[in-house]
């Protein structure tokens, strides 16, 4: 049996949903491309020896005003994708990932941030 992964960071600053067709296509996929590489960054050192084929996510957006549940949802895509790309999960499927926990604090204007905490066996 594998040990025992953990990794927990904070980014600050918010992801757009990406449901929410805001901008031109290219700044969409920058805005997409630099949230990827801020979890690689907040990462880095943390990584597992392979990418975790099973693990339980938590993810909280801490902003001033609670979006329904379905953006809070899409707004964790880029923060789910980063950690695909920083090699600590296999993929973003259910079979991989089950269902994570979606949560929202409030935050004071200016002071957004989100909160990731991935766990499973290495």
């Amino acid at each position: 049996m594998g040990s025992r992964y953990r990794v927990e960071f904070e980014l600050d600053g918010l992801p757009k949903s990406q449901t929410n067709n805001y901008g031109h296509w290219r700044t969409r996929a920058k805005s997409k491309k630099d949230w990827e590489e801020r979890v690689v960054v907040a990462t880095m050192g943390k990584w597992p020896k392979d990418p975790l084929s099973a693990a339980t996510i938590t993810l909280t957006r801490c902003s001033t005003s609670e979006p329904d549940y379905d953006n809070l949802v899409a707004s964790f895509k880029p923060i789910m994708d980063g950690l695909i790309r920083a090699r600590i999960i296999q993929d973003d499927k259910p079979s991989v990932i089950g269902h994570p926990d979606y949560h929202w604090e409030k935050a004071k204007r200016g002071q957004g941030r989100i909160r990731v905490v991935v766990e499973g066996t290495e």
